[in-house]
C-alpha cells in the first residue's frame, strides 16, 4: 500500500484523477477538488461590509447579507 491512509490509497488507483491530500476524497474535475479544499482551510476571504462577519465561500456571504435587508 502506497499510503497509510486507505482512502488516499484507494483514490490513487481509482478512475477519478483528482484526490484530496487531506481526507482522500476523489473528484473527476480539478475545479471540484479546488472547491472541496476550502473545507480544510481556515481562510475566510469574503467579509460582510456591514457587520464584518467573514465567510469561506462567496455564496455564504450572499446568503448572510439577506439578514441585513430586514434592518433597513
Amino acid at each position: 500500500m502506497c499510503s497509510r491512509n486507505p482512502k488516499i490509497h484507494r483514490c490513487l488507483y481509482c478512475e477519478h484523477p483528482f484526490c484530496c491530500s487531506v481526507c482522500g476524497q476523489d473528484f473527476i474535475r480539478k475545479s471540484e477538488l479546488k472547491s472541496h479544499m476550502v473545507r480544510h482551510s481556515d481562510e475566510r476571504p469574503y467579509a460582510c461590509h456591514l457587520c464584518g462577519k467573514r465567510f469561506k465561500r462567496k455564496n455564504w456571504l450572499k446568503t448572510h447579507s439577506i439578514i441585513h435587508l430586514a434592518d433597513v
